[in-house]
């Protein structure tokens, strides 16, 4: 899954605000989800993998030329590459929103990566585990009562077994919570929640690569020039947010990611080491254990 981004600039951050106030876009022309994979197979190569059309589920918009994979997409390239165990990359859920609206939103977002998680394993407890955090974490910021009719679609579709519509709910409810933090007229958690999301998926991603068992080590980073648009989304942070001890962090680091995974190197062929994958996951890491307390 290699995919041509432009690099990251602030003007990248507007179009990702432009594009969580007009979430029908997600669904244009889209058609119906594929089962995703068998959960948890012992050994053996994954063959029940969902063949997504191209741009399925993505996030496209054309005026700024970025064709951004979904979650799901992600996920599913690696599963193709490897035999993923995604049960074991579950991270520890604290019942306590972390202090700060930007933290809250930034581990908002994580948790919508980890349901994308739970839902490839196809474990319904931890769906409900993980709903019932996105929920607390959305009282927090005054969007319990826009995320509660998608948990409920997701607990039927869950107990149904329709595995692809639970990614769907969960691509809708980013798009929801997104929207709804712009009606509030808070732009910056409506950024922390598209990169938590992501940083969240990359760092899964990292750790399954991290493996040494896939021969293409870029899918570490979710193709050229994602880590960058991250970036670019956290630069168009306010001064204020950028000013905060834990964003600016983030931002050192995801400013390291970028010229780890440059569209420079992607161009001039450079093959990647297991080492910068290592050091990829690690960065994220850090970057995940600040934003979480």
């Amino acid at each position: 899954m290699r995919r041509r981004l432009q690099p990251a600039t602030p003007r990248l951050a507007a179009a990702a605000l432009a594009l969580l106030s007009a979430p029908g876009a997600l669904y244009a022309g889209a058609a119906p989800p594929a089962e995703p994979p068998a959960a948890e197979p012992e050994r053996g190569p994954v063959t029940d993998v969902p063949d997504l059309p191209e741009g399925h589920l993505a996030v496209i918009a054309e005026r700024e030329k970025i064709s951004l994979p979904s979650p799901v997409e992600y996920f599913t390239a690696i599963a193709k590459a490897t035999n993923p165990r995604w049960r074991k990359w579950y991270l520890e859920l604290v019942p306590d929103p972390p202090a700060g609206r930007p933290k809250v939103g930034a581990s908002l977002g994580m948790l919508l990566a980890e349901a994308h998680l739970a839902t490839m394993a196809r474990d319904g407890q931890r769906l409900r585990n993980v709903g019932a955090e996105i929920s607390s974490r959305a009282k927090v910021l005054g969007l319990e009562d826009a995320v509660a009719p998608r948990l409920a679609a997701v607990e039927t579709l869950a107990g149904e077994g329709n595995w692809g519509g639970v990614h769907v709910e969960f691509e809708a409810l980013g798009w929801e919570i997104g929207s709804g933090l712009l009606r509030q007229r808070d732009g910056d958690l409506a950024l922390l929640v598209l990169i938590g999301q992501w940083l969240r998926v990359l760092h899964i991603g990292s750790a399954v690569v991290g493996l040494g068992e896939v021969g293409d080590l870029s899918l570490a980073a979710g193709g050229e020039g994602l880590p960058g648009l991250v970036a670019g989304w956290a630069g168009g942070l306010s001064e204020e947010c950028r000013a905060q001890e834990d964003i600016a962090f983030m931002l050192r680091h995801s400013a390291k990611l970028t010229r780890t995974w440059s569209p420079e190197k992607f161009a001039g062929g450079r093959e990647f080491t297991l080492d910068e994958v290592k050091d990829t996951h690690s960065r994220i890491d850090a970057i995940i254990s600040r934003l979480s307390k």
